[in-house]
C-alpha cells in the first residue's frame, strides 16, 4: 500500500477545495447582488421620502414665500 504524502494534496482534497471555492464565490456573488438590490430599494425609498418631504415643505412654505416676494415687488 502506498503511503500518501500529507504535504502534497490529493486529488480529492483539490476537488473539495475547488467545490468549496466555487460555492464561496457563488455565495459572495449572490450576497453582492442581494446587497445591491437592497441598497437600490433603500435609495429608492429614501428618495421617495425626500421627494415627498420636499413637496410637503414646498406646499407649506411656497405661499409664504410668494406673498413675501409679491410684497417685495409691490414695496
Amino acid at each position: 500500500m502506498l503511503q500518501k504524502n500529507p504535504l502534497k494534496p490529493s486529488v480529492d482534497n483539490e476537488e473539495i477545495a475547488a467545490v468549496r471555492l466555487r460555492f464561496l464565490f457563488g455565495f459572495a456573488c449572490a450576497a453582492r447582488i442581494n446587497l445591491r438590490l437592497t441598497s437600490l430599494i433603500d435609495t429608492r425609498i429614501m428618495n421617495l421620502i425626500a421627494f415627498r418631504f420636499g413637496q410637503a415643505v414646498r406646499t407649506i412654505y411656497c405661499p409664504f414665500w410668494l406673498m413675501k416676494k409679491q410684497k417685495q415687488q409691490a414695496g
